[in-house]
């Protein structure tokens, strides 16, 4: 298994899916990949998805569509999850947020770590602007999002449900032990 990152995008079609992969395209090494996978919503979403991935036309992007999952992404993340990501260590970031500049270095620095939570800050267009998560360093409903969790491949998976992520953390922290808190913000959730 080659160390590198598998960033994992689920995506239901939205024009910010473009400002989503560029946030971290130029960030990436020849050993990550990333992994847009579309979620089922209509066929003119799909073509939107496709789109978007082949302008980038790189090498290191895979597209893949579903039928519709739902469930915020979740079931679409454990598909990349179970089938899809080749390399040492997942990362997932929604269509509709973006990647802090310096974030996949900053991973990088962690790749040795059981698992990381990292921070995230919400943008102005989302209702709790300016507020950062965790607020403190415990697994708990509320104090997590999809793109604070950096963790190496393993046997852990979404939950189908709003909470989806909780339940991944709760699943890695059976598997892989306490996570390290990182007070390294890593992503902008809708900026």
């Amino acid at each position: 298994m080659a160390e590198g990152i598998t960033i994992i995008i689920p995506t239901i079609g939205r024009e910010t899916l473009e400002q989503a992969i560029g946030s971290f395209i130029e960030q990436m090494s020849d050993r990550d990949k990333a992994v847009v996978i579309h979620d089922g919503h209509d066929e003119e979403a799909q073509e939107i998805s496709a789109r978007i991935v082949l302008q980038f036309d790189d090498r290191r992007f895979r597209y893949l569509a579903t039928t519709h999952q739902g469930h915020f992404g979740h079931p679409s993340r454990n598909i990349v999850l179970s089938s899809h990501a080749r390399t040492s260590h997942v990362w997932s970031l929604d269509d509709d947020d973006v990647a802090t500049p310096n974030a996949l270095a900053v991973m990088r620095e962690h790749f040795d770590d059981p698992w990381t939570i990292f921070r995230m800050h919400f943008g102005a267009n989302h209702f709790a602007n300016g507020l950062t998560l965790p607020s403190f360093p415990r697994i708990r409903h509320g104090n997590l999002g999809t793109p604070m969790i950096f963790a190496p491949r393993c046997n852990a998976r979404f939950g189908h449900n709003y909470s989806g992520d909780f339940d991944y953390a709760e699943e890695l922290q059976t598997e892989l032990g306490e996570p390290v808190w990182s007070d390294d913000i890593v992503a902008t959730i809708r900026p």
